[in-house]
């Protein structure tokens, strides 16, 4: 007995000790006195501010999903460009048509003359960087900048005198300088021809085939120019605002664009959670991360931490209240948001019993063998 009151003694002695620094304990992160009673000092080098969650908060939420919006400062900024015109790089088709003993397969002169026309075609030819064709008999033709229509019309006056009544069709059957380059994600990588009705984005991407993997997960990047805009590929919608006119020579790319969020603090789980979904909300993404702990966590705070390029915000949602569940679900996350639950206070002095049970549970547990 009298070793067990010494162990008693100094289990008593290191317990009374400890209880006067419970606050050095370890811990997963700050309490929610803590983190609301550095706001005044850490927002003056910040910036920061704290908001609770709300019905007007969450409506605000919702007016500030991504958008597509960005992509028509291209639009503004480019000079109108005629689509359908044959251009440099260009691969045109000829085919002439001609009466009688004709330039290209005449006619057997024991067959008399043939009034009916025939045609032949010439052959594709490509268009030089100076937007000029050569063809057999009428030399070097300037059909760069024209219709096809047009550069028909140029052709049978070059082949006039030469054959009878020529008339000539023109095709373009590799159109370059009018086209778009589609590139990554996509399930048809390549150029994109335009019609003389220029194809909006999603008119083209759709004709692509369009993405090889989630849009959640892929961001669309176009470059009109020296300029580039990026927006997440889940935020372009027919006929919405980034849904501009594609321009010849314009680059469209699909790129990887992994969203994830971050959850830390009193969480059964501390963890990396992956958009998965084109959307996630607050809800969402702390039953993902396995809710707050049971043991641990103070459900009157939890945080979300936005590093708003324009102003850093804590949002705070109270779990205890049955509204704040609705809230949760309403609250949309964005790209590298950081959820923290703060630890409850009150469970510093039962982690310090924890610690001291730990600590003296095996003498104890000797003292009882030896008796």
């Amino acid at each position: 007995m009298r070793r067990f009151s010494v162990f008693s003694r100094a289990a008593l002695i290191a317990g009374s000790s400890a209880l006067a620094s419970c606050a050095t304990l370890p811990t997963s992160g700050p309490t929610t006195a803590q983190v609301l009673s550095e706001e005044a000092a850490a927002a003056a080098a910040i910036g920061y501010r704290i908001v609770e969650i709300d019905a007007a908060t969450t409506a605000t939420m919702a007016d500030s999903a991504p958008s597509s919006a960005p992509l028509a400062v291209l639009a503004e900024s480019a000079t109108p460009v005629a689509t359908g015109l044959i251009g440099a790089g260009d691969t045109v088709e000829v085919t002439l048509f001609e009466v009688g003993a004709g330039l290209f397969g005449a006619a057997s002169p024991a067959a008399g003359f043939d009034p009916s026309a025939r045609g032949r075609s010439l052959g594709a030819f490509p268009v030089s960087p100076d937007g000029r064709i050569d063809l057999p008999y009428a030399g070097t033709l300037q059909v760069g900048g024209l219709t096809p229509d047009a550069a028909a019309r140029r052709i049978e006056a070059a082949f006039r005198g030469l054959s009878q009544q020529p008339q000539a069709q023109v095709r373009l059957t590799e159109r370059v300088s009018s086209s778009v380059l589609f590139s990554g994600a996509v399930a048809q990588p390549g150029r994109f021809a335009l019609s003389a009705r220029p194809e909006t984005l999603t008119e083209a991407l759709a004709m692509r085939g369009g993405p090889s993997a989630s849009a959640a997960d892929l961001d669309l990047r176009l470059t009109r120019g020296d300029r580039s805009v990026s927006v997440p590929l889940r935020s372009l919608l027919a006929g919405s605002a980034g849904d501009i006119v594609l321009r010849p020579g314009d680059r469209v790319e699909l790129l990887p664009g992994r969203r994830s969020i971050l959850a830390f603090g009193a969480m059964n789980a501390v963890r990396e959670i992956p958009f998965e979904t084109a959307s996630v909300s607050l809800a969402e993404a702390i039953a993902r991360a396995g809710g707050p702990s049971d043991a641990r966590a103070d459900p009157s705070a939890v945080f979300v931490f936005r590093d708003d390029p324009q102003t850093p915000t804590i949002y705070r949602l109270d779990l205890l209240r049955p509204s704040g569940y609705f809230l949760a679900q309403r609250f949309p996350m964005r790209d590298k948001d950081l959820i923290y639950v703060a630890n409850s206070a009150s469970n510093q002095p039962s982690k310090l019993i924890d610690i001291i049970n730990r600590l003296f549970q095996p003498l104890f547990t000797i003292e009882q063998l030896t008796n």
